[in-house]
Formats: structure tokens, sequence, C-alpha cells
């Protein structure tokens, strides 16, 4: 049983490898790259300081001293080796997080969809269930092999992405293993979480298209749902004056409703505070990725084939 599933996941799983590598030659850009990124910008706002009526067109005498000290300081503190060091820092948390998650949720989708519904389609699922084993322990091997694919392709993406940050000169103080190791984690968790919503659709549905459409429809509804509430209820209360309003100064009320999405956790942020929430994010994670994962079995073992 092991075998057979692992020979049905292995071209999804070269596939997502195969995704991975592509990415990481791809959106890491060299150390020298941002090094001379940092110098041009400094360039360019040097020019801003000679010219400042070019910058600020038509602005008082006094705005363009302010604009002229604003930028000098600045221009000073990106002289500092310390601001290529930040931007690369910035640059490989973005890349490492685009490549793991660009490629974890879509092969959790390509693995889940079928995961059933395939069987189903080519009337295998009757030669499996005749099998002397109980169907948690059937679908819990399929499942098993597919978890284990996605932790396989985040392993494979973590040490290639930060083999190919060092091979591109990125400083030892740019590449925060521990930030990496959280965001793979997080990253593994919430493509379970898409897995399992996948595995439900393969359950109830007998064909792998009508299970993608349903998970599209499901993922679109849980991540965009609380946003579409929000912005009806923000109608409701400003309406027409929504643009008069200080973002910097939201209620308590407005900013609750991205504690109740996903996304909040899977990248660990707390909504415009932008502290880290770390634990938190995992617990919620792993809760839901468990609630989905166990509406499957139980479902399994209630479906009539």
């Amino acid at each position: 049983m092991i075998s057979k599933e692992w020979w049905e996941a292995r071209w999804k799983l070269l596939l997502g490898v195969a995704a991975v590598i592509v990415l990481i030659v791809v959106l890491p850009r060299s150390y020298a790259q941002i090094q001379e990124d940092v110098r041009f910008e400094i360039e360019m706002m040097r020019g801003d300081i000679e010219s400042p009526e070019e910058a600020l067109g038509l602005m008082g005498e006094r705005e363009r001293e302010r604009y002229v000290q604003d930028t000098r300081e600045q221009v000073q503190e990106m002289r500092n080796p310390e601001y290529a060091v930040d931007m690369a820092r910035f640059e490989a948390r973005d890349a490492y997080t685009a490549t793991i998650f660009y490629v974890l949720m879509p092969l959790a989708v390509l693995l889940g969809a079928g995961l059933v519904s395939g069987e189903v389609g080519r009337g295998s699922i009757f030669l499996i269930l005749s099998k002397p084993m109980s169907r948690t322990r059937v679908l819990l091997t399929k499942c098993a092999v597919c978890v284990a694919c996605l932790l396989a392709t985040a392993v494979i993406g973590g040490v290639g992405m930060i083999l190919s940050f060092y091979a591109r000169g990125y400083p030892a103080e740019a590449i925060n293993l521990e930030r990496f190791f959280v965001v793979g984690v997080l990253a593994w968790l919430a493509s379970l979480f898409v897995f399992g919503v996948a595995v439900v659709a393969s359950v109830v549905f007998r064909d792998v298209l009508r299970s993608l459409v349903a998970i599209g429809a499901t993922m679109l509804t849980i991540l965009a749902g609380p946003f579409v509430v929000r912005a009806f209820v923000e109608w409701l209360v400003w309406g027409n004056r929504m643009y008069q309003i200080d973002f910097r100064t939201l209620p308590e009320w407005y900013r609750a409703f991205d504690w109740f999405s996903l996304l909040t956790y899977w990248f660990a942020q707390r909504p415009y505070g932008g502290e880290s929430i770390v634990t938190q994010s995992i617990v919620v994670c792993v809760a839901t990725a468990a609630a989905v994962l166990m509406a499957a079995f139980w479902l399994f073992n209630r479906k009539t084939f």
C-alpha cells in the first residue's frame, strides 16, 4: 500500500522539487546587486539634494529645506554598511517565504484533490476497500505519504534557499536561520490545512475536476471571508465617509477581523502592529490542519462508494 502511494505521488513530489529549484535560482538577487542598488539610490538622492526644485517643483523654501535635511540624513544612514545588510535580510526573507508558499500550496492541492476521487474515477477504490484493512488505515497511509512529500519539499526548499543565499554572497547576519525555520514550519502546517481541504473535497466528490472547483471555492471563502464581512460592516458604519478615516487610529473592532484570517497566522504577523506571533500561529495552524484532516477521515469512514 505504501509503495503504491509513493509510486503515484513521486511525479508530484518531483514537480514540487523542480519548482522549488527554479525559484531558488530565479528569485534571490546577489548581495553585490543589492549593494549596487543601494549605491544607485544614494546617487539619485544626492541629485535631489543638489537640485531640490526638480524633486519638489513649486513647493516653498521651508519645505525644500526640510526635504534636503531629511534626505541628507537618509543618505547618511544608507552609507552605513549595515543598511545593505538590512536590505539583504529583507530580500532573503521575502524570497524564502515566496518560494515556500508558492510551491507548497499548489502541491498540497495537487496531492489531495485526487487522493480519493482519483481512485473512484479509476474504479480502483473497490479493490482498495476490499483489502483486509480499515478505511482509517487506508486513508492514513495515503495522507502520510502526501504529508511526507510536502515536508520533503519544504526541507529541500529551505536548505536549498539558504545555500543559494550564501552562494550569492549574503553575509551571515543577513540569514536568520531561526526565522527561516519558523517560516518553513508555518508554511508546512498551512499546506497541511490546504491538503486537508483538498482531501475533504476528494472524499465528497467523485471526480477530480469537481474536487478542484470545490477546493478553490472553499479556500477563497475561508481566506477572503473575514475581509468581505469587514468591508460590509465598514460600509454600514462609515458609508461614504471611509476616505476620511485615519487608518493609523482604526477602532478595535476593525482590527479584530484580521484575527479571523488564517493569513495572519500563516505569516505570523500581528495585524497593523508588525510584531511576531509565532506561538499563537503554530497553535492555530496545528489546530486548523488537524480539524480538516479529522473531518476528512470522518467523511471517508461514512462515505458510500
